[in-house]
């Protein structure tokens, strides 16, 4: 199963059109009223290798590297169906000028300036993007328990701010699509804590920010499909893979 967002409905309050419910208005400073919040619903996941998934063969697909198997069999799976997959896997250094090997990209995914560099490179190169597929917050975490400023900030460079500018930079892309179905997808590991945080699972809040930006570019994006999916990672890899 995945894990989906939606909207708590107010059945005092009718709900717009296409969006969440508006809140409701107190009477009076003393009275209390329901607020609308989002939250998490579980869901059948689709079988998928038997349908199609409608890329375009000219169109970039980039998946950053969870560095544990899962995106470089995500990159196969989807090149196996003619698509343009593109691993790319975050490193401190500056953008290299070859790729570390074929499909592969090494930049700091972190750094404004890389992610804008390698974006230019790859879009004169390869042409333009139709799909960001963002798995690398599903990389190997700090305890949250044990962490400190330093390491809560570097968390989220890693997790957030990464999707950020990549979604900045290939924006021009997928908000124009010139008759192609984009999308952005990304994956959290929030879905076992969320289930049973009493299991000592291991947990970082900072990812909720994740959804909460998929959930703003889908309102600032209405022709992009953008999607959220909490994964537990004590799912078998094959189950997170499909």
């Amino acid at each position: 199963t995945t894990a989906a967002r939606h909207p708590e409905r107010n059945a005092s309050a009718p709900a717009e059109r296409g969006g969440a419910p508006p809140a409701a208005q107190p009477a009076s400073e003393d009275e209390q009223v329901a607020i609308p919040r989002s939250v998490l619903t579980a869901v059948d996941a689709p079988a998928l290798r038997t349908r199609p998934i409608g890329l375009a063969a000219d169109r970039l697909v980039l998946v950053t590297d969870d560095e544990r198997g899962m995106a470089e069999a995500v990159c196969e799976e989807l090149r196996s169906r003619g698509a343009g997959a593109l691993l790319l896997r975050h490193h401190d250094g500056g953008a290299e000028s070859t790729p570390a090997e074929p499909g592969v990209y090494r930049a700091n995914l972190t750094d404004p300036a890389a992610v804008a560099q390698l974006l230019e490179r790859l879009r004169r190169e390869r042409g333009p993007v139709g799909g960001i597929l963002h798995l690398l917050p599903l990389a190997a975490q700090a305890d949250f328990e044990g962490m400190d400023l330093a390491g809560w900030r570097a968390a989220l460079r890693r997790d957030v701010k990464s999707l950020f500018y990549l979604a900045r930079e290939a924006g021009c892309d997928l908000k124009v699509g010139n008759g192609h179905a984009c999308w952005l997808l990304a994956a959290t590991a929030m879905g076992g804590a969320y289930e049973d945080q009493a299991a000592g699972r291991p947990f970082f809040p900072g990812q909720g920010a994740v959804a909460g930006f998929v959930k703003s570019l889908a309102l600032e994006w209405p022709r992009v499909q953008c999607k959220v999916v909490a994964l537990d990672m004590q799912d078998a890899a094959e189950v997170r893979v499909d």
